[in-house]
């Protein structure tokens, strides 16, 4: 399941989401579907359940979605802006 670190401030600004890490000090913005996938996961979800939404909002293939989703959910991890954990 992947869930937001709640240490992160965020604020929409036209079509991107700008983020501030309070641990690091860090300023992180995001595109229009890096956002809805943040949005998504206000509650956690597994990468199953935000691909399954993503296919239906956007013009992807499945296989496409999830190893952007991945790839996504990879980086932010490292910049410990969300965290996975075992349902």
């Amino acid at each position: 399941m992947i869930c937001r670190n709640e240490s992160i401030l965020f604020s929409e600004l036209e079509d991107k989401l700008l983020m501030m890490s309070i641990d690091n000090g860090e300023y992180y913005s995001l595109d229009s579907i890096a956002a809805r996938i943040w949005e998504l996961i206000e509650t956690p979800k597994s990468v199953e359940q935000l691909c399954s939404i993503l296919v239906k909002e956007y013009d992807v293939a499945s296989d496409t979605c999830e190893e952007d989703v991945v790839d996504f959910i990879e980086k932010m991890q490292s910049l410990g802006i969300i965290s996975t954990q075992t349902s």
